[in-house]
């Protein structure tokens, strides 16, 4: 198997911590159950940076929902900018949506996936679309199921409107807009979207189970991977990263390198129902961390 859990505020480890977590990678390794890259750090300090089973030297990972937390940040960026409004609806910014459903949602709604909307699908084996394709196909399964704002339900579409609502208003990609806010600010070079030769030369090929043991996620799923995760408008899911860069932004949160502090601290106020903030999980014991799976 292969796993992401990005930690943006935890206990430190103690240096025995690392070399039993270090002793415990290496048996799944060894037993062939895991492939991973991981990056411990306690401030400046690397306390473990390795990697387990057939990981190339370099990796980089789809970081699959991780992506959300790099998503909403860029919408606050945004906001910071005095591009947009938090508390704009979506219909506002999005014709076709209002056409579905009206104003809708605003966008911090959507980022705490509080929009209360159905989750519309679309077939993964398409090539990737704009998001005009991919609003062809959606919309039309779109409604209000209950008032945005009263109801916590994790959203993958609201972070797909979120997506669009970015690009419409910024007048460029998703990922462009990132690059100028976030990833590059950040020197975030391997993190990014699109199709990039170097980056797609390290990536990181997990394995997943199934009935008859754990098989590569190459031969398991030839085709629906690829595609998914390349979709323009996937601030859902779609990125690739490295844990050097995923360090990069759990230090950039807490310092408040790239957003107004008032607006690092918006992103990371927790709903006290949800435990979900804007692209993170907030633990009652103030650790704050996103998985990939969801």
């Amino acid at each position: 198997m292969s796993g992401l859990l990005p930690l943006l505020a935890a206990p430190a480890l103690a240096a025995p911590d690392v070399d039993n977590l270090d002793a415990v990678l290496r048996a799944a390794a060894d037993r062939g159950e895991l492939v991973a890259a991981v990056q411990v750090v306690d401030g400046d300090q690397v306390l473990l940076d390795r990697v387990y089973g057939d990981a190339p030297p370099d990796p980089v990972c789809r970081i699959g929902s991780v992506s959300k937390s790099l998503t909403a940040a860029t919408v606050y960026a945004l906001a910071d900018a005095g591009t947009l409004s938090l508390d704009t609806p979506i219909g506002d910014l999005l014709p076709r949506v209002h056409d579905r459903i009206g104003a809708g949602p605003t966008l911090r709604q959507l980022t705490m996936h509080q929009g209360g909307l159905s989750e519309p699908v679309a077939n993964p084996w398409m090539p990737p679309p704009t998001w005009e394709l991919q609003a062809a196909t959606m919309l039309p399964q779109l409604s209000v199921e209950v008032p945005a704002g009263t109801r916590f339900r994790y959203s993958n579409f609201g972070y797909t409107l979120l997506s669009a609502a970015v690009s419409t208003t910024a007048e460029q990609s998703l990922e462009a807009t990132m690059q100028h806010h976030i990833l590059g600010p950040l020197a975030m070079a391997d993190t990014g979207i699109a199709a990039d030769s170097t980056r797609d030369a390290r990536l990181l090929q997990g394995r997943i189970p199934t009935p008859i043991g754990l098989v590569d996620a190459r031969k398991a799923l030839p085709r629906l991977m690829p595609n998914d995760f390349r979709w323009p408008s996937g601030g859902a899911g779609a990125l690739t990263s490295s844990p050097a860069d995923l360090v990069r932004w759990a230090a950039a949160l807490r310092d408040g390198s790239v957003l107004t502090i008032e607006s690092r601290d918006a992103l990371l106020d927790a709903d006290p129902d949800s435990h979900y903030a804007a692209g993170w999980m907030v633990a009652k014991d103030g650790q704050i961390w996103h998985n990939a799976t969801l």
